[in-house]
């Protein structure tokens, strides 16, 4: 989310697209209407884009790959 830093706001932690960063994410502020209104709309259209490239997960996060057994 590049507007979020482009106001100097930044999440501190590791790790992104967690439910701890999108309750995050949810809770921004950016003060004007206009602002606040686009930042929502890129937020909801993540989310629901992170929802159809991994359906059925509990987070945004992508799947681990699986380890396939490898023949000896």
């Amino acid at each position: 989310m590049r507007g979020l830093l482009r106001h100097g706001i930044r999440y501190t932690k590791d790790t992104r697209w967690t439910k701890e960063h999108i309750q995050w994410l949810h809770r921004q502020n950016l003060g004007e209407p206009a602002l606040q209104f686009t930042y929502q709309a890129d937020v909801e259209q993540a989310e629901l884009l992170a929802g159809h490239l991994w359906p059925g997960s509990r987070s945004t996060s992508p799947p681990r790959p699986r380890r396939h057994a490898t023949p000896r």
